[in-house]
């Protein structure tokens, strides 16, 4: 529902297909147009053509097909959501808002796009408007201030641990008011208020979003309630109900940016996370609002502006040869184009790169501005990568080394490559007039392709198993 707040806002024309099953969600979105589809890469495809769309955005784990070619063939393109290896499929723009997920290495399976961590965590529009104007207090709780808690483990909680959470909330021997977000169909199996404590029941709606306005703690599962907690800077204790929820409960619960409770056994809570529970309720909050505030950094709340974007994106017309920045996402397809054996022969380094700290070593080079990683596409699909690194005296310049994609060598794409990236770095700001390039002697092909682009090869002694080459921006 985000995306689609979003891209209307925008002046997007958005219809839906598919099956809502929680009441709320439908609610959401009645004035949105129903597309009836059949669910095969074919007949999306259609139903899309239909309607005239553009692009079509996927956010289920259980389609199986080639989507991407049946809307490629239709001349649509196609954006999709993937949680780590959940959903996973080939895609124009592929989108995984999973913080965890974007230090893990993706296979590459010719997908154009790749967003991934919490930058790009869709978020409603109301989430960022409590957020903005939300008041977290910290103060010591005591049974004469009621302590304000929220309860939301999903919609359904098919596991009725919402009552589980709610005998805690009564044993922590807290003055509180809580509130409790539930399907209507489990409120006869609730626990009553108690003299210490008052419950009010809610169905999960739209509006529920407001109860966190002024909540001091929420209790929550690992989902996507998640990171609008993060988000909204409310203190949170986080239960793991299902297995995909696993990855992202560690993330949060490893850095200390909630409580974690564990994954829940069966329908009840380890009695190690019930005196966890407690103790925090009965303990001072401040330490869980500052936590709650180092959150809110990693969820900013605009990862629906930046993937609304990226269709924008896809859609304006480019040149063959189009430049970015590489993000986090781009990693994995970096790592395998230098781990190619023939890149690696033709590198000073060639000793195959570890994952882990090729991941590091990408999101160093982002932050440093003495260099420049770039990706360059042809047509908007990957065909390379130009790195530039700020050389101080005697070289002076900006050393430019090249990858081109494995699959593409021997078609003379290196040529454009590296004039699409030159054109790129004259209209950064200028810290000096050169750029300079070092290869192995017996690398011909880079020597001839340097040349043929005015690069000058540089004097030396000789002995230097490098030539180098430099040429005037």
């Amino acid at each position: 529902m985000s995306l689609i707040d979003e891209a209307i806002s925008r002046g997007w024309d958005v219809s839906f297909s598919g099956d809502v099953t929680v009441p709320f969600g439908r609610d959401m979105l009645k004035s949105i147009r129903r597309v009836p589809a059949e669910v095969t890469p074919d007949g999306l495809a259609e139903a899309a053509t239909k309607i005239g769309a553009d692009v079509v955005h996927v956010d289920h784990y259980g389609l199986i097909g080639d989507y991407r070619a049946s809307l490629n063939d239709a001349g649509i393109l196609l954006s999709s959501m993937e949680d780590t290896e959940y959903g996973r499929r080939a895609a124009d723009l592929v989108v995984d808002p999973s913080p965890s997920a974007a230090a893990s290495y993706r296979p590459d399976d010719g997908s154009d796009r790749i967003l991934r961590g919490a930058s790009f965590v869709p978020l409603r529009q109301s989430v960022r408007r409590v957020a903005a104007s939300r008041h977290v207090g910290g103060d010591q709780p005591d049974h004469s201030a009621s302590v304000r808690i929220v309860v939301m483990l999903g919609g359904t909680d098919a596991l009725n641990a919402t009552a589980e959470i709610m005998r805690v909330v009564i044993e922590s021997g807290l003055s509180a008011v809580c509130s409790v977000i539930v399907d209507r169909a489990r409120w006869s199996s609730l626990p009553s208020s108690t003299h210490d404590v008052k419950f009010v029941l809610h169905e999960p709606s739209a509006a529920a979003i407001e109860l966190f306005h002024s909540a001091d703690f929420a209790v929550s599962a690992a989902g996507t309630s998640l990171w609008e907690l993060l988000c909204m800077g409310v203190p949170t204790a986080l239960i793991q109900l299902v297995d995909n929820q696993r990855d992202n409960y560690q993330f949060v619960a490893s850095r200390g940016l909630v409580v974690g409770l564990g994954p829940i056994t069966d329908v009840s809570v380890t009695e190690e996370a019930r005196g966890r529970l407690v103790r925090t309720l009965g303990t001072d909050l401040r330490p869980r609002v500052e936590a709650a505030q180092r959150g809110q950094l990693l969820v900013d709340g605009l990862g629906s502006e930046r993937i609304v974007s990226a269709w924008e994106s896809m859609l304006q017309p480019k040149a063959c040869y189009d430049v970015r920045d590489v993000s986090e996402g781009d990693a994995s397809l970096l790592f395998d184009w230098r781990n190619d054996a023939m890149v690696r022969a033709a590198s000073r380094e060639t000793r195959p790169l570890e994952w882990t700290s090729h991941h590091s070593w990408v999101l160093r080079a982002m932050e440093d501005p003495d260099r420049h990683l770039l990706l360059v596409t042809k047509n908007d699909s990957p065909v390379a990568t130009v790195r530039f690194d700020l050389a101080g005296p005697p070289i002076d310049a900006w050393e430019v080394s090249i990858v081109v994609a494995p699959s593409l060598r021997g078609q003379g794409l290196g040529s454009d490559v590296l004039a699409a990236a030159e054109e790129y770095l004259r209209h950064l700001p200028h810290r000096t007039t050169a750029i300079y390039a070092a290869m192995r002697r017996e690398n011909h092909a880079s020597a001839s392709l340097f040349r043929a682009a005015g690069y000058e090869a540089q004097e030396n002694d000789g002995t230097s198993p490098l030539l180098s080459m430099r040429k005037l921006i």
